[in-house]
């Protein structure tokens, strides 16, 4: 390669150093005669060429400038202008000046690394230093040669050819060499043998000897030699077979083997870039001339050599990296499938590799044996068929190459299988010549965080020492990358396939099925060791509670959640900050893991836990009926190991978890309905028989058992083993063993307030529920704290306090039948005023056995009950009331018919005898001169007669007399509703009940007031609606004795009257008749007197028609006809007033008896009035003799008996 060397004489030619500058260049003429590769160039100063020359500096490698005093500082020119354009190698500068005129520019010179000289010059040191710079230049430009060279290939195997065949020329040579590259991320700095020269002939060797000086690649820390190559960059060692050197040797750390026994000299080189160690480089000198290592050129050359191949490996795979991934990265489709994506990945790197094969492992946990392992997946060529056994699997953690990355996370490369203990050789590879190269696939993790495996990417050529730290670090990035994307897509791909298998199970009435499939799918898109579920109910105001079902997977033990109070539970944090939360142990407490809560939040772990690292809660979220969030469950994951839970499994998690939410929420609905479908038949069948039951104690059994039934069938998922294998068991026959066990520590009993008024425990079902002791008292305490709370009595679990004043475990202790109870349900049976007059309740032994849903089924059978209670109620009611009705009409047909002194004596024993009352009290009120009632009792008038402890009752009572006698309405006394004394009283006359009625005829004739006083106990309720009843009857019987009393004012009042009459019509009669008799007396002697007188006249005078004797005769005859004619016309009207006297009293007897049948029914009245009108009328319609003759008969009669008598 030629050097070319320009001459610039910036001095006048005939100054006093033209001599030397003549010498200078006889001098470098020389050089050119020996070493044609050098060309000379002159230019003698001029201001144009200078500014030409200054552009056309590229094709010189030495510039030899002399200046005068006169341009003695131009150099300063050329300098900056050599550094602009950055190309010539060396500068000479020669002072053609007086030594003491240029002692500063020489030193500026020499900072500047340019060579000064001056006048005279020493041509022996010039032409040394001559020869020197043009030696450099050469091997500048050999370098530059061989770094353009290589930099412009684009295949490593003839970057590392031409690195070879330049390191044979001069000035180094060998006779083998070895190229080792570095891991730098090792601190022990591990070797890889990249490159061998010659390539020895494996197919002679055979077995793990084939190669002798595979036991020279040691890592940089345990082979002493080579970290002193590492740490001189150049190691030359001569004079190796020196027996006089092994001490020197032996400190340099070259050690005797079967590889080095043939050297004579050794060259180590550092291959560094950036200052990092690439690669080492070994040359080995077996014969010719050794290396010196005096040699300073030599170590430069290989410095230099080393930067530049180092560069050129590290820019090589960067860039071919970098144009793999890029490849890589753009193909992954969005659309892809997880299986197809791995592939593609596969197939590029085997193609990009030039390897045999690529595969990818995944990673799987057995839950049975609670180990993690790897299993086939994908391929470069092809997908590996899907084992259905996951229990037999080769590829263990710690086991074989994959599986020892698998246990520490750490990429390894293997040369050669056979040479690694972790190599588990097969037929179909037994390692011998086998390269392998294994990446552990990790998504991108907190940096805090261990690391988290997901997969393995395996690949292998069968030729050792085949993969680079560099593919190594491809395959990692490719793996970062595409962690994510492959671990998302699964987990998409694998949560519809869930979604599509869990949708099947909506109509599968078992939920232990579905809960489990959910524990079993959450542990396959998890690394969790254990998972469990547990259901919750909202309660409204972000309060939840545990419906107790739940499933845990593995079998075992799962404590239900606890969400009684602040900071108490896992699950009690996931509730209150609504998302998904990670909680890792620390010493005894599992602490929140969050970034974004500055308080450190901490709670006590399960106590059947205690090796859980991380546990993740997971809420399982749905929208409510008002679109707002709420939890149907949580899902808990359990991990035992130190790798945190990654963000894609999380996302996995609840993405799942949200799918499983609303499944489960389907399902809920769908059982709701199926169960509620099945209540309403239900209802129908037990309201029917309930309402057709007449016997009470039959009816309350029934509504113990029909409650049983209600609930029993909704209680199948207690029954239920919570193992994953149920479908291997004897499915029919073990669950219903199961059930029929749930249900034997079911039981319901009702309990009903007697007449009394006291609770009493009237019905249970099972009837064997109650066949051991059992407190009573606690029946009628849990109806009387429903009465107080006017709600329900919800249990959920003996263990936890909802916040109340008075929590589940006091009321279970205080009102559970059982000890064994710890699920309580008490509702309460109220009629239409919500007056309570039952209680349904069920008891179980298991927490979380009774739900909303129970409870709204038993509530609306109570509603149902309590209709049929009130229909039953309302039939006896009326059935009572009739049987009172007819006994009272019967009693008021008896009294009426009783004169007024007797009917008051006939009305208290009939209404005593038809309402079977201890007895009954008429208490009449005297009138006052204005009619009003007189506040004092005349007890003489009292019905009946009152003894000393009734005379007491009426004394005590008389406000509640006076005030039912003022207000007309009736008032009811009960014996614990009273004072002190008058309770005394009502215990010694032994009355539970008194009832004080008005007793009168109207609102304007009011008599008195009635007392009733009953000794049996009485259903106040339907005692209170008879209150009419007997207040009418009290009415009536008072109207009764009104009207009898009348009618005998009237009847006296009739008789009164009509005597008064006639004694009248007698006494003027007789007037009459006297006056008559009088005057008949009178007119009778008159008329004797006339006739005497005549007679005489006659008897005196002579006899004539004509005479006065006559006339007097005739006048007193006439007088006499008219006396008797006068007094029949008396008798005749005396007879006729008599008659007239009977028809009267005839007519008030007429009166009277119409009047007396108004006291009668209405039917019968009108029989009795047409019956009495009738005979009255037969008398009026006879015919006057036959009146007459009737009349003489009785006359005739009459005197006959007066004749005998």
């Amino acid at each position: 390669m030629d050097t070319k060397i320009l001459f610039l004489n910036l001095s006048n030619d005939d100054d006093n150093f033209s001599k030397y500058r003549k010498e200078m260049l006889g001098t470098i003429e020389n050089l050119l005669n020996n070493d044609k590769s050098i060309e000379l160039k002159k230019y003698k100063e001029n201001k144009d060429e200078k500014k030409l020359f200054c552009n056309d500096l590229s094709d010189i490698d030495l510039l030899i400038l002399w200046v005068d005093s006169e341009h003695c500082n131009d150099w300063i020119y050329f300098s900056e202008e050599i550094e602009k354009q950055n190309q010539i190698l060396g500068f000479f500068v020669i002072f053609g000046i007086k030594e003491d005129k240029i002692k500063d520019n020489m030193e500026k010179a020499m900072m500047r690394n340019i060579y000064p000289f001056i006048c005279p010059i020493n041509y022996t040191n010039f032409k040394a230093y001559l020869q020197a710079v043009v030696s450099g230049i050469k091997y500048k430009k050999s370098l530059e040669k061989f770094k353009q060279d290589i930099w412009r290939t684009d295949n490593l195997d003839s970057l590392v050819d031409g690195a070879f065949e330049y390191l044979k020329t001069d000035p180094v040579g060998y006779d083998r060499a070895s190229i080792s590259l570095v891991d730098n991320r090792t601190e022990e700095g591990n070797r890889y043998l990249f490159r061998y020269d010659p390539q020895p002939g494996y197919d002679q060797q055979s077995g793990a000897s084939y190669r002798a000086d595979r036991n020279l690649q040691k890592s940089i820390e345990k082979d002493r030699l080579i970290k002193n190559v590492d740490r001189n960059t150049v190691l030359i060692i001569d004079k190796i077979q020196d027996k006089n050197k092994e001490k020197e040797l032996g400190e340099l750390g070259w050690t005797k083997e079967a590889a080095t026994e043939d050297i004579i000299s050794w060259i180590g080189l550092a291959a560094k870039y950036q200052n990092r160690t690439i690669a080492i480089i070994t040359l080995d000198q077996i014969q010719g001339k050794p290396y010196e290592p005096s040699d300073y050129r030599l170590r430069e050359f290989l410095k230099d050599f080393g930067r530049i191949f180092a560069q050129a490996i590290v820019e090589f795979f960067k860039k071919r990296n970098q144009e793999v991934f890029e490849e890589i990265i753009n193909e992954m489709g969005d659309d892809l499938k997880s299986e197809v994506l791995i592939t593609q990945i596969l197939q590029k790197l085997k193609d990009k590799l030039d390897c045999d094969n690529c595969n990818y492992f995944s990673v799987a946990y057995d839950s049975d044996k609670k180990e993690i392992f790897l299993k086939e997946y994908a391929s470069a060529k092809g997908i590996f068929p899907k084992k259905t056994e996951k229990s037999t699997h080769p590829f263990k953690k710690g086991v074989g190459i994959v599986g020892a990355v698998l246990e520490d996370g750490k990429s390894r490369i293997v040369p050669h299988a056979f040479e690694d203990k972790n190599f588990v050789p097969t037929l179909k590879h037994p390692g011998d010549k086998l390269s392998l190269l294994a990446v552990p696939v990790i998504p991108i993790n907190n940096k805090n965080k261990p690391n988290r495996i997901i997969g393995v990417i395996c690949c292998y050529k069968k030729k050792p020492d085949y993969f680079t730290v560099y593919d190594r670090d491809l395959i990692e990035s490719i793996a970062l990358s595409a962690a994510t994307v492959i671990e998302r897509t699964q987990t998409l791909e694998f949560s519809n396939e869930i979604s599509s298998e869990m949708a099947k199970l909506v109509v599968n009435p078992d939920k232990t099925k579905l809960l489990s499939q959910i524990c079993d799918y959450a542990l396959q898109v998890t690394s969790a060791g254990s998972a469990s579920i547990h259901l919750l109910q909202h309660l409204g105001n972000n309060q939840y509670r545990a419906t107790g079902e739940h499933y845990t997977y593995p079998p075992g033990k799962e404590s239900p959640p606890r969400l009684e109070g602040e900071n108490t539970g896992t699950t009690f944090q996931a509730i209150k900050l609504n998302k998904t939360l990670e909680f890792s142990r620390e010493n005894d407490k599992l602490v929140l893991v969050s970034s974004e809560q500055p308080d450190k939040i901490s709670v006590t772990p399960a106590p059947e836990h205690p090796d859980v690292k991380y546990k993740l809660v997971v809420p399982l979220k749905i929208a409510d009926e008002k679109q707002k969030e709420c939890l149907v469950g949580a899902l808990y994951l359990n991990k035992y190991s130190e790798e945190p839970f990654s963000k894609v499994e999380k996302f996995a998690v609840e993405l799942f978890a949200s799918q499983a939410a609303s499944i489960i929420n389907d399902q809920n609905i769908l059982l709701e309905n199926t169960f509620r479908s099945k209540a309403r038949e239900d209802f129908a069948e037990a309201i029917q028989n309930i309402t057709a039951t007449d016997n009470t104690d039959k009816l309350l059994k029934d509504v113990a058992e029909y409650s049983y039934s209600l609930v029993k069938d909704d209680l199948r998922f207690l029954g239920y083993p919570s193992c994953s294998n149920l479908e291997k068991q004897q499915e029919t026959e073990q669950q219903w063993n199961n059930y029929v066990s749930i249900l034997s520590e079911l039981f319901s009993y009702v309990v009903i307030r007697n007449t009394k008024g006291e609770w009493q425990l009237k019905a249970n079902w099972p009837m064997y529920s109650f066949t051991g002791y059992f407190d009573s008292n606690k029946s009628e305490g849990i109806s009387k704290e429903i009465e107080y709370r006017k709600s329900n009595i919800f249990t959920y679990d003996d263990r936890e306090v909802q916040g109340k004043k008075q929590n589940d475990r006091d009321i279970l202790k205080k009102y559970a039948l059982k000890d064994t109870s710890h699920s309580l349900l008490a509702v309460p049976i109220k009629d239409k005023d919500e007056r309570i007059i039952g209680v349904i309740c069920l008891e179980h032994s298991q927490p979380y056995a009774f739900k909303e849903l129970h409870q709204e089924v038993i509530e609306h059978f109570a509603r149902q009950v309590a209709i049929a209670f009130q229909k039953k109620n309302f039939v006896n009611l009326l059935s009572n009331h009739n049987k009172i009705l007819e006994s009272l009409h019967t009693s008021l047909h008896k009294i009426v018919r009783e004169s007024p002194k007797n009917m008051l004596d006939k009305a208290v024993s009939e209404t005593r005898e038809a309402l079977k009352a201890e007895s009954v009290i008429v208490i009449p009120y005297k009138k006052n001169m204005i009619g009003q009632a007189s506040f004092s009792i005349d007890i003489d008038e009292v019905v009946p007669t009152p003894d000393e402890d009734l005379r007491s009752f009426i004394e005590d009572t008389k406000i509640t007399s006076l005030d039912v006698y003022n207000k007309q309405s009736g008032e009811w006394l009960d014996s614990d509703k009273i004072l002190t004394e008058q309770q005394k009283l009502f215990n010694k006359l032994s009355i539970s009940h008194g009832l004080c009625l008005p007793f009168s005829a109207g609102s304007s004739n009011k008599i008195g007031v009635m007392w009733i006083l009953f000794s049996k106990s009485l259903d106040r309720d339907q005692s209170e609606k008879e209150t009419y009843t007997y207040t009418l009857y009290a009415n009536q019987i008072a109207l009764a004795y009104a009207n009898s009393m009348k009618f005998e004012e009237l009847k006296y009042k009739s008789e009164k009257d009509l005597s008064k009459e006639i004694d009248e019509d007698h006494k003027r009669v007789r007037w009459q008749a006297g006056a008559w008799f009088l005057g008949s007396i009178l007119a009778s002697i008159a008329g004797f007197s006339l006739i005497g007188f005549g007679i005489y006249d006659l008897s005196k005078n002579n006899p004539g028609f004509l005479s006065s004797g006559s006339a007097a005769i005739f006048s007193g005859i006439v007088l006499e006809a008219v006396m008797v004619l006068t007094f029949n016309q008396g008798k005749a009207a005396n007879e006729r007033l008599d008659h007239y006297h009977k028809e009267l009293y005839n007519t008030g007897k007429l009166n009277i008896l119409l009047s007396a049948t108004e006291q009668l029914e209405p039917e019968i009245a009108l029989e009795e009035k047409r019956k009495i009108i009738q005979s009255v009328a037969n008398s009026w319609l006879k015919s006057p003799d036959e009146t007459n003759n009737s009349e003489k008969t009785q006359e005739v009669k009459s005197e006959n008996t007066q004749n005998k008598t």
